[in-house]
């Protein structure tokens, strides 16, 4: 098993966790801030487009910092922003 499937702690095997882009919450807020495109919103949250395309397509799971910088940018919280999805 590697380190993708599973971690370690204590002695105990448990599931990778990670946050995935809730797209309809992302594409409304954005849509509302005036942002439609990737371009847009890509320059809205301070990343770029393919940070954004990546997200969208579940390739990319952000820092904790970066998420909670689009949540406040967006005006809602990171639990409204994000799922969480076994890895």
């Amino acid at each position: 098993m590697s380190a993708a499937d599973s971690a370690t702690e204590g002695g105990t095997t448990a599931a990778l966790v990670i946050a995935a882009l809730r797209t309809d919450v992302f594409d409304a807020l954005t849509a509302k801030l005036g942002a439609t495109t990737e371009v847009q919103r890509a320059r809205l949250i301070g990343v770029d487009r393919a940070t954004i395309r990546r997200m969208r397509e579940r390739q990319f799971a952000p820092r904790l910092a970066i998420a909670m910088r689009m949540a406040e940018t967006l005006g809602t919280t990171v639990d409204d922003l994000f799922e969480q999805v076994a890895a």
